[in-house]
């Protein structure tokens, strides 16, 4: 799958399993995004994370969020450091 808006973000905390609080681009306000992976992700959802997001808000102008949470960096432990896909169905097309 083909990402046409996206930004980085830095995940803050997930309240539930829908949705994550991130600071987009190392601004000061806290944003609400979509988590398209409604599993725990505990392991991988550690606060200060880098994130990548996309902005859908073009797509659909009546979501609730505007951006999805797409992929994030999981830097521990070092030996499977790096980014992986938040969403299993797209993680083959990344």
């Amino acid at each position: 799958m083909k990402y046409d808006k996206i930004v980085e973000a830095i995940f803050i905390e997930r309240p539930n399993r829908f949705i994550a609080l991130v600071k987009i681009d190392g601004a000061e306000e806290v944003e609400l995004v979509h988590v398209k992976n409604t599993g725990r992700c505990r392991e991988l959802l550690l606060p200060g994370a880098e994130v990548i997001l996309e902005d859908c808000i073009e797509k659909n102008p009546n979501r609730k969020t505007r951006y999805d949470m797409i992929v994030l960096n999981q830097s521990m432990p070092l030996e499977t450091a790096g980014w992986i896909s938040i969403w299993k169905k797209e993680s083959k097309n990344i």
